[in-house]
């Protein structure tokens, strides 16, 4: 795994031979753990193991044992619009099989495959249940089926890409994700599954082996669930009676390969599982290797599913030690999610700021542990049923309205009705759907999304083809893009089609010289030295309800303005006549016609609309624009002259185009000089623009 700091997981490739029932299997458990350790990314083993023995002589001095524990799954299948019970898109009895699998093994269950006599197997005390609960509070099965597309499914790009962008808060779920091949980027071959290891932010034990939004268990579709409960709907490969899982969520709970990825001298730091001098391969009936017999049948070896059935005493104790101190493991067991505490009804009520009148449809977010989202009747009032005490930020808008943050909302179940309060304007900063419409016939459309970036290739240098964040300033934390799920640019560009996003309808009578406005974001370059010269467009179009013009449009052509938000201003009256019935439209698109090989991406935030005045035409008047000195150690004069009124405005952007300054000048007239102090500012170059309207006159500086 190249891009996830310390994740430790288990890749399994095989080369099947079924008529012999042979099998290679390979982890790159102990080299990933090894090389974060001598980068310095990780404390070693001893440090963590120290803690470890410290916990579990702690936990088994106590006079009564723990209860049993229920742990919430989310099974995300990741699958190309196959249908239900065709592989990646499993059907849902061959879910309900493993998770009854991982009940027979985790809990030793009598007259099962997870059942053994051996003295040393153990019940684990842990019982898996899917998630009656999603993370909007709303009921759920537990199966989260994702239509994402036909990719490569690689390491890197489930790492990168699909587990970020489909995950469920793991404070509260197991997150496990089903697919189709994995492919290791490293070369090993097709991967089985892997898991990433327990967390713990103790003091003096900063063990961090995976972000959250990566924390679960990946699994090949092929290798989940047991054909010993096949209803005929399965579909189903050699490893085939649901202990890759098993294994794999030995790994999420703390627990080492049996051998301790060594010879004899190596271990897995448990007492009771004997050394073993590698993994095992097939169902011996014996198995010495280190003067001792071998424990083939323990689910952290490699043994086939069918040789499997035992957990021991020490792996319990590691167990207990995780569930109960390291972070996303001792939520789990008081997770809503299992639907065991019960939530409470909250209602409350959306009004007009300035009028207290009810805004009808409002729409609201609440992002807390759990993320429930809410629109309002026609009377501004809402009511969520399954509600869960906790402190919230809430967003809160309605087309026509300014969406509105609240931070630090507490609800708990004597809170009475809340009401929210937002005012009128013509804005929409995207942190909420409020309604724009998605069209389009190319394979990647526009989508509401937190960004994600994507580059033209693997190298840190890379030009960027998706926004790695939105705009800074702006409510939320979303945008309408393409692509938008991260990794290279080639994944999820704009192919062989058309995307659009279209307003809903706005009333501009009430404006006496409307100004429109939007920020946007365009990728169109090559994917290699042999494509055509890119020749797509990004373009937007005003509509009066009769009329359809265009008033923007960008190419390839000016490489200073790609792949950078930029602001985007136009005076309606210059374009078309003003009605009660507009819609923006903005589109990009693959040209079919030229040869392949480009990559075309877009993004659009932060949509508005403001009184502006005839004084924005008269930016043409602005004369001997100029900044001294240049370069400059911080502080420098902006200076121009003007015969005629002119409303401008100033801003410095830096090279990527982030706006580090903004100052409106207002209405000015004659000469003028203002001071610019950039000494808080990063060494480098930047861009001063004056702007008026829809014009812009820009210069370069040097901050040294």
């Amino acid at each position: 795994m190249k891009n996830t700091l310390g994740l430790a997981f288990c890749l399994f490739f095989t080369s099947v031979l079924f008529a012999q029932q042979e099998h290679i299997t390979k982890c790159a458990t102990r080299t990933i753990h090894e090389n974060q350790q001598k980068l310095g990314l990780l404390e070693n083993d001893d440090v963590f193991e120290a803690w470890m023995r410290e916990k579990r002589l702690e936990i088994s001095q106590r006079s009564t044992r723990r209860n049993i524990l229920k742990v919430p799954v989310v099974v995300h299948v990741i699958h190309n619009g196959e249908a239900e019970g065709i592989a990646p898109n499993i059907s849902d009895a061959q879910i309900l099989s493993q998770i009854q699998t991982l009940n027979e093994d985790f809990r030793k269950m009598a007259g099962t495959p997870g059942d053994n006599t051996h003295p040393d197997g153990v019940d684990l005390e842990i019982d898996f249940e899917l998630a009656k609960i999603d993370e909007q509070g709303n009921p759920s099965n537990g199966i989260n089926r994702v239509e994402w597309g036909a990719f490569d499914y690689t390491d890197e790009f489930l790492e990168s890409v699909v587990k970020p962008a489909t995950v469920w808060n793991p404070d509260f779920f197991l997150n496990v994700w089903v697919c189709s091949v994995i492919n290791s980027d490293a070369g090993a071959g097709l991967l089985l599954g892997y898991a990433q290891f327990p967390k713990t932010d103790l003091d003096g034990i900063p063990i961090n082996p995976g972000s959250k939004n990566t924390d679960g268990v990946v699994i090949n579709a092929r290798y989940f669930g047991s054909k010993d409960l096949d209803d005929g709907s399965f579909d189903v490969d050699f490893f085939s009676r649901g202990r890759t899982l098993t294994h794999e969520i030995g790994h999420f709970l703390g627990l080492r390969h049996i051998w301790g990825d060594g010879d004899c001298s190596a271990d897995d730091y448990c007492e009771d599982t004997p050394n073993q001098s590698g993994a095992t391969n097939g169902c011996p009936t014996t198995k010495n290797t280190c003067g001792s017999d071998d424990m083939f049948q323990n689910y952290m070896d490699y043994s086939n599913d069918g040789c499997m059935n035992i957990f021991t005493n020490c792996q319990k104790g590691r167990v207990d030690v995780v569930m109960e101190n390291s972070i996303r493991r001792n939520t789990l067991p008081t997770s809503p999610a299992l639907g065991t505490n019960s939530g409470f009804s909250f209602s409350g009520r959306v009004i007009d700021g300035d009028s207290g009148q009810p805004v009808p449809h409002a729409r609201l977010s609440f992002d807390g542990d759990f993320l429930p989202k809410v629109t309002a009747d026609a009377n501004g009032e809402f009511t969520i049923d399954n509600f869960f005490a906790d402190k919230y930020d809430v967003t809160v808008g309605a087309w026509g309205y300014i969406t509105k943050e609240v931070d630090d909302v507490t609800v708990d179940s004597n809170t009475g009705a809340v009401i929210f309060e937002i005012n009128k304007g013509l804005e929409d900063a995207f942190a909420l759907d409020l309604g724009w419409e998605v069209t389009g016939d190319a394979n990647v459309l526009f989508r509401l999304t937190s960004p994600i970036t994507s580059k033209m290739n693997n190298s840190n240098g890379a030009a960027a083809s998706d926004p790695g964040s939105e705009i800074s300033g702006d409510v939320g934390r979303m945008c309408y893009m393409t692509g938008a799920v991260g990794g290279l640019s080639a994944w999820s560009d704009v192919d062989n089609g058309f995307t659009r996003i279209t307003s809903p309808e706005f009333d501009l009578t009430n404006y006496s010289y409307p100004v429109v406005s939007f920020f946007s974001w365009f990728s169109n370059r090559k994917l290699n030295s042999a494509a055509a010269t890119p020749d797509d467009f990004l373009t937007a179009y005003l509509t009066n309800g009769t009329d359809t013009v265009m008033i923007f449009q960008q190419d390839a052509s000016d490489e200073s303005e790609m792949s950078k938000w930029k602001l985007r201003e136009f005076i309606v009256q210059d374009y078309i006549s003003i009605t009660s019935t507009m819609k923006l439209m903005i589109e990009t698109s693959d040209n079919v016609t030229s040869s392949n090989g480009h990559v075309v991406d877009a993004a659009i935030d932060f949509f508005s609309v403001k009184e502006g005045s005839t004084s924005t035409r008269d930016l043409d008047e602005v004369n001997q624009f100029s900044l001294n000195p240049n370069p400059t150690n911080g502080v420098l004069n902006l200076s121009f002259e003007t015969d005629v009124n002119v409303n401008l405005e100033m801003s410095v952007l830096n090279v990527v185009g982030q706006e580090v300054l903004r100052q409106n000048l207002g209405q000015v007239n004659g000469i003028v000089n203002e001071d610019i102090d950039l000494s808080g500012n990063s060494k480098g170059i930047y861009f001063v623009q004056l702007r008026s309207g829809n014009k812009v006159k820009t210069k370069k500086i040097i901050l040294y």
